[in-house]
């Protein structure tokens, strides 16, 4: 049965409690596993982390010397790239319905072109801001074994934030995936109110952990290095025209080297604006998608949202990178969330609200891609909506995953 007792003292965040029942001889009759104060795993033993200064940087060639790209047109999503759309948000965002079975489901819609037929819930995220993570705000992703790294954006500092570490194969043996269940937004709850938990919440909360702030930018730029097994994000720095980029350690969740730089146009000097998508392949080859602006087509035979790829690698410790003269036209849709290399396809990812194309890697490099070599995924909720793609990731079996928003949650592809 149930009952309550008060304490003589308030308890230190620290505190262990263990409950014995006894019978009247003062028999042990059972003992209980230990509580403690529900919070978060938080990394904080961070050294400060390298800083360098690449100054600014000339691409391969130059935008002006191309003067005609070549133009591929990709297939209509019927999503607008000029126009913002209305998402819409889930169920599961309300806590008061935390303690419910909640499944979203995403389908492709008819006008998609071999795509991943489905996405279903496959992980409840938290969503409640608080003062340590801005749990409604999931940005850039990525999947690297058994675990999920997302980074979020600070909710009282611009242009910082964390990386949250989600142990995928810890959380399943808790109890806390599979079927929709709500349980990780149910530890939410345990932990914003202070609560005492054993045992599952336990191992749950054990399964989080929440790397320390940094300068994250707006945190859309996430990937993989193969090479140094670490984490690479680029973001946008103090100015339009400013960039940085960052390795953070898989383990301690915190930067280990950072550099700032500027792109430039080695003909005509100007400088480029920051971009905020980048994705790195398996042997260290990097890549950047710009969209042009009319403010930015110059005198070629570019138009407002065709997409431009920036490629390279690191060559002496610095970045060296090249534009490819073929574009294409035009966008899949109004927000550029992400951009994701898939190992097996060898095919970039290029996301946006409710839409990716799959965009072979080697033929646009060359210049070899065509209207047929796309895959497209247009995507509506039950009801018709559109959900906001944060990032898609890959599994260790090459399993496809989204990480959505408004509510948050991890959807796997069926």
């Amino acid at each position: 049965q149930n009952f309550k007792f008060n304490l003589p003292e308030k308890l230190n965040k620290d505190a262990r409690i263990k409950f014995e029942l006894l019978d009247r001889h003062g028999n042990i009759l059972n003992k209980s596993s230990d509580f403690q104060l529900a919070a978060w795993h938080v990394l904080t033993s961070v050294s400060q982390p390298l800083k360098k200064n690449f100054g600014d940087i000339s691409f391969g060639n130059s935008r002006l010397d191309i003067k005609n790209f070549k133009i591929v047109n990709t297939p209509k999503t019927g999503l607008s790239f000029t126009n913002k759309i209305a998402y819409q948000t889930t169920l599961p965002m309300q806590m008061n319905r935390s303690d419910n079975d909640e499944t979203n489901v995403i389908t492709a819609r008819p006008n998609s072109i071999r795509p991943i037929t489905k996405f279903e819930t496959n992980l409840l995220l938290p969503t409640e801001t608080t003062n340590l993570v801005n749990w409604a705000n999931p940005q850039g992703s990525m999947i690297h074994g058994d675990k999920l790294y997302i980074v979020y954006e600070s909710n009282t500092k611009k242009k910082y934030g964390r990386v949250v570490m989600f142990d995928l194969k810890k959380l399943g043996r808790a109890g806390v995936i599979g079927g929709g269940k709500n349980r990780l937004r149910e530890l939410e709850k345990l932990v914003n109110g202070q609560r005492f938990v054993s045992t599952k919440m336990l191992q749950a909360l054990d399964s989080v952990q929440v790397g320390p702030e940094f300068y994250t930018g707006h945190g859309q730029a996430l990937s993989f290095d193969a090479k140094s097994k670490r984490l690479w994000l680029m973001a946008e720095g103090d100015d339009a025209y400013k960039q940085s980029l960052t390795q953070v350690d898989l383990k301690t969740l915190a930067p280990v080297e950072s550099a700032d730089f500027s792109f430039t146009d080695p003909r005509s000097h100007d400088k480029i604006n920051s971009e905020r998508n980048f994705a790195i392949d398996n042997t260290g080859n990097m890549y950047i998608v710009s969209v042009v602006t009319n403010k930015t087509k110059k005198d070629t035979n570019l138009q407002n949202g065709d997409v431009m790829l920036y490629h390279g690698r690191m060559v002496d410790g610095k970045p060296k990178f090249s534009i490819t003269p073929t574009v294409i036209r035009s966008k899949p849709g109004y927000y550029t969330q992400f951009l994701s290399f898939n190992e097996k396809d060898q095919k970039l990812y290029y996301i946006t609200d409710g839409a990716y194309l799959a965009i072979p890697m080697t033929k646009w490099l060359v210049g070899s891609l065509t209207y047929p070599d796309f895959d497209m995924g247009v995507y509506a909720t039950q009801d018709g909506g559109t959900r906001e793609f944060e990032a898609m990731d890959w599994g260790p079996t090459h399993q496809s995953y989204l990480v959505v928003n408004r509510g948050a949650e991890l959807m796997k592809g069926q």
